[in-house]
């Protein structure tokens, strides 16, 4: 960081402007663990490819991803192309359930492959694209799963429409 003193006398300025610019970073709370089950409707290698961007991304977020038997949510991806005039949309639609098996969740995340239509739409999930995929449904979840302290993530108010 750079500072320029003129005309100051005092040493406390520059170390007053470091300490007030200087971030700390919020302590983050991890959420309740969950587990993936595979995903259906896409290929094997594009589902194992989308499973497990999401699962490191989430744990990345502080989303805890463990083993089916200790986890307090089971995620479970269907994944399915679909065309667009602008290319390939890929509509991932992931059911969360609790540990009883009921349905509590469902997040729908879709992606545009622009430019990119015609055959086999697998072949344009890249690592690109599930990491975009994988992103958007971590935020997701971070936004809606209790926190690990039983606390619950703040309600987000939607957005007034113009």
């Amino acid at each position: 960081m750079a500072l320029g003193l003129v005309g100051c006398s005092s040493s406390t300025a520059v170390v007053e402007a470091e300490a007030t610019s200087a971030t700390v970073a919020p302590q983050v709370q991890p959420t309740k663990p969950i587990a993936f089950d595979p995903s259906i409707g896409a290929s094997a290698k594009v589902a194992k490819l989308l499973n497990e961007t999401v699962a490191m991304t989430a744990g990345q977020r502080h989303v805890p991803v463990v083993p089916a038997k200790e986890a307090e949510y089971r995620v479970q991806g269907y994944i399915q192309p679909k065309t667009d005039p602008a290319g390939t949309k890929i509509s991932c639609t992931w059911h969360i359930r609790d540990k009883a098996g009921k349905s509590v969740k469902r997040i729908e995340v879709v992606e545009l492959i622009e430019g990119k239509k015609g055959g086999d739409p697998w072949k344009f999930v890249d690592e690109a694209v599930a990491q975009r995929i994988a992103e958007k449904t971590a935020d997701e979840l971070v936004a809606w799963l209790p926190k690990a302290d039983g606390s619950t993530p703040p309600a987000t108010a939607a957005a007034p429409r113009a």
